[in-house]
């Protein structure tokens, strides 16, 4: 985007890179906790590179001496303010041109350049090299699209993010350097090769993309495995890492009918506006399926549920053909009175940092399997009725 109506004010923005892959940070003087790359409005006159080399020079202390430039940004990049903070000059918000510079000096130095500089004493109390991962968790909440928008051209630049090739768990990774550590080290990568039949030879690792979690983690990995059976065989080796997940139905009882809960909710990857589902969530890195079971009921319902009302279903794998994601599926029964249940309906609930908007809907347990044709929920009803013969 560019500026429209001078709604949002010009503004470059400055990526800075050195030779081991780290960005460039810094603290946020008036923001505690809060980093960013700097940036810094397009004077009159200025041209956007005129201007970036300024910026860079006021706030960081490099000059063409340090860095080069490599790249410039084909387009603007814009975000707004939120209402309840303070705007800059009565702007909206920014539109940013942002530059790629690769820092060619001793990484320590750069320090002693920053803190030489006036600007940065004004706009910064700290300054690190930071990953990614280390760096992005720490941008204030309503600059992060803009952040991962910058990331997304950055990786998209030829010659930025080369293939490498190395070897770990004695077979061949290829890919990013950034991408491998952040599958090899991760939960699910670590639970898929637990689980992998030894009778499964594996010879290389393609890391063909990643995303991440808002906390910076791994979220999914697409991957390309050139494997073998234990006959020689080249295996199919497309993967789709995304790691396990937990569904939970919930058997309601009031005044002597059964009910369950279904949430419905968009799901754009099968480009269904609205799909009817009982309660479900991926594991993350720190909790196991009964506690991630029992999150999920609270967030996307507002019910409670303890581990003594809970019983274990067993796990299954929706798609085994191509994911690794093993869905572990449990149900809990509880009592409501005609009331309790009434409020049910209709409720709003979800994670607002996962972008959640999560109806609630109260059916007759006897009906779930003509409502919905999702499979974790009719396998859960199914196991739950054999359960309860």
């Amino acid at each position: 985007m560019t500026p429209i109506n001078n709604a949002f004010r010009p503004c470059v923005g400055l990526v800075v890179i050195n030779d081991e892959g780290l960005f460039w940070t810094g603290e946020r003087l008036s923001f505690k906790d809060s980093w960013q790359w700097p940036q810094g409005g397009i004077d009159p006159g200025e041209t956007p590179r005129e201007a970036a080399w300024r910026e860079l020079r006021e706030e960081t202390g490099l000059t063409e001496k340090e860095v080069e430039l490599t790249a410039e940004c084909p387009f603007w990049l814009t975000y707004e303010v939120p209402r309840n903070k303070p705007t800059f000059f009565g702007y909206r918000g920014q539109t940013q041109k942002w530059f790629l510079f690769r820092y060619k000096g001793e990484p320590k130095d750069a320090l002693k350049l920053a803190l030489e500089s006036e600007d940065f004493q004004k706009e910064f109390s700290a300054f690190e090299w930071r990953t990614w991962e280390d760096f992005y968790p720490y941008v204030v909440g309503f600059k992060q699209p803009l952040y991962v928008a910058i990331k997304e051209w950055i990786d998209s630049l030829e010659g930025n993010n080369l293939e490498e090739e190395v070897s770990f768990d004695s077979f061949i990774w290829k890919g990013s350097k950034e991408d491998i550590e952040m599958v090899r080290t991760s939960t699910q990568y670590a639970n898929w090769i637990k689980r992998m039949d030894q009778r499964f030879r594996i010879e290389e690792i393609r890391v063909q993309a990643v995303d991440r979690r808002h906390s910076g983690g791994l979220l999914f990995a697409k991957l390309f495995v050139k494997a073998f059976d234990q006959d020689g065989r080249q295996v199919p080796g497309a993967v789709l890492l995304r790691g396990d997940a937990s569904a939970v139905l919930i058997v309601i009882s009031c005044e002597g009918e059964k009910y369950t809960v279904i949430v419905r909710q968009p799901r754009f990857a099968a480009g269904l506006y609205e799909t009817k589902e009982i309660p479900a969530g991926m594991l993350d890195d720190s909790t196991d399926k009964l506690t991630t079971a029992i999150r999920e009921v609270k967030e996307e319902t507002g019910l409670e549920i303890t581990k003594e009302n809970v019983t274990d279903l067993g796990g299954f794998f929706p798609t085994y053909g191509i994911s690794d994601e093993i869905i572990f599926l449990f149900s809990a029964e509880i009592d409501l009175t005609k009331e309790e249940l009434e409020s049910l309906k209709g409720r709003i609930c979800g994670c607002p940092d996962e972008n959640e908007k999560i109806r609630v809907e109260i059916i007759p347990l006897k009906d779930l399997s003509q409502v919905t044709d999702d499979p974790k929920s009719l396998m859960a009803y199914w196991r739950y009725l054999a359960k309860n013969r």
